[in-house]
C-alpha cells in the first residue's frame, strides 16, 4: 500500500508540483501557497469533530478515483514520497525505518494522513488529473480534477468540510 518512491521519481513528482500549482509554501504568509489554472474547491478542516471517520471517508473516494490505477502519489513536503494505493489496509499513525546512508544510516518514514499534522500532504492522481492538496497551518484543502471534486461535494456533511 505504501511505497517509498525513489528519489528520481520523487524529485520529477515535486518539481511538476512545483510547476502545475505554482507550489510557494510559506509559514507566515496569509495567502494561498497554489495556483489553479483548472477548476477547484477549497474547504476548511477546523470543523472536523471525527478524525477517524474523515480518514476513512477520504480513502474510500480515493479508492472510487483511482479506478485500477496501481497507485498515486502521496507527497509529503520535503520528506519521504509515496506510491500510496488506497485500496489496502490503512496504517493509521505508522511508520518505517529506511535504511539510507545518506541520511547517518536512515530515517523514518511517516506514512501521511489526509488531516495534515505539520507539513503539507498531497495526494496527488500519477497523471495529474485530480488530486487533493492540504496546508498544515492554514487548516485547509484544495481539491482539484471533477472525479475528485465530485465525490467529495457528495461527501460533505459525512466529511464536516466547510466549503471556503
Amino acid at each position: 500500500m505504501w511505497v517509498i518512491m525513489e528519489e528520481d521519481e520523487r524529485k520529477a513528482a515535486w518539481d511538476k508540483v512545483y510547476d502545475t500549482f505554482d507550489f510557494k509554501p510559506d509559514y507566515y504568509s496569509e495567502e494561498h501557497a497554489f495556483k489553479f489554472d483548472i477548476p477547484y474547491d477549497e474547504y476548511q478542516l477546523t470543523g472536523i469533530t471525527d478524525y477517524e471517520n474523515y480518514e476513512k471517508t477520504m480513502r474510500e473516494i480515493m479508492v472510487d478515483c483511482i479506478g485500477d490505477d496501481e497507485y498515486m502519489y502521496a507527497l509529503n513536503w520535503q520528506h519521504t514520497g509515496f506510491r500510496y494505493n488506497p485500496k489496502g489496509v490503512q496504517p493509521i499513525g505508522e511508520s518505517e525505518h529506511v535504511d539510507d546512508s545518506r541520511y547517518f544510516g536512515g530515517y523514518v518514514a511517516y506514512y501521511l494522513t489526509f488531516y495534515p499534522d505539520g507539513d503539507y500532504y498531497f495526494f496527488i492522481a500519477r497523471d495529474f488529473s485530480w488530486g487533493y492538496l492540504s496546508h498544515p497551518w492554514q487548516k485547509r484543502v484544495w481539491i482539484f480534477g471533477d472525479k475528485l471534486r465530485n465525490r467529495v461535494t457528495d461527501s460533505l456533511k459525512v466529511l464536516e468540510l466547510a466549503e471556503i
